[in-house]
């Protein structure tokens, strides 16, 4: 649990790092790297944050361990611990649009940018806001991405573009729904935790198994 949840920390604090840099107008052309950085950190801290979920219990399952052969706290304790039960109500769709650039940029590759004038890195650069990233009847689990030829003639309509937003923006707005996501999902956690650690026999085996802390 403290591994996962130091590199979720850690990953939001490169992310935050690389912000200073977007801020500063400092990301440079061609690639604008550090604005790629910010996109791929704040998503790499879902898939962290996945793996602290099987750490301790399961995100939907009624199974008590969803993977692996390491006993996760919920088989220690001998307990069900299901973090997210309201997963589609209340989570999936936030996770979803935070995730999706870092999605892009591993499956399908970086966003096409577009400048107001049509010249090539004169201006800020825009691409197209996360929630308009992919095929609408893409499937979930096997999201497919506008391709670049796809991306250029939907900014040069434009009744489309208000389906951009500029690259720092972007970055910005990827760090502030991370952050509340996470914040949100920690406060699950400990709920969670409060709940089942409570019980002073199921606190004695955490705390042996777990830490070593033998009474």
């Amino acid at each position: 649990m403290a591994e996962r949840s130091y590199e979720i920390y850690a990953n939001l604090c490169d992310a935050l790092d690389e912000m200073k840099v977007v801020e500063k107008g400092q990301a440079k052309e061609p690639r604008y790297r550090a604005c790629l950085n910010v996109l791929r950190y704040v998503g790499d801290t879902f898939h962290l944050f996945d793996e602290l979920t099987d750490v301790i219990g399961t995100r939907t399952s009624r199974l008590r361990q969803r993977k692996g052969a390491r006993q996760n706290l919920a088989t220690i304790l001998h307990t069900d611990i299901r973090l997210f039960p309201d997963w589609h109500a209340n989570w999936k769709s936030r996770r979803d649009e935070a995730i999706a650039y870092r999605n892009m940029l591993v499956h399908h590759g970086r966003p096409w940018y577009h400048f107001e004038k049509d010249d090539e890195f004169v201006g800020t650069p825009y691409i197209l806001d996360a929630k308009h990233c992919a095929y609408s009847g893409s499937r979930a689990d096997l999201r497919e991405f506008l391709t670049w030829g796809e991306q250029r003639d939907l900014f040069k309509d434009p009744k489309e573009r208000s389906r951009f937003i500029s690259l720092p923006e972007a970055c910005a707005s990827s760090c502030d729904k991370t952050t509340t996501w996470l914040n949100d999902g920690y406060g699950r956690i400990n709920t969670k935790l409060d709940r089942v650690l409570s019980a002073p026999q199921k606190f004695a085996i955490y705390k042996a198994q777990c830490w070593g802390v033998v009474p």
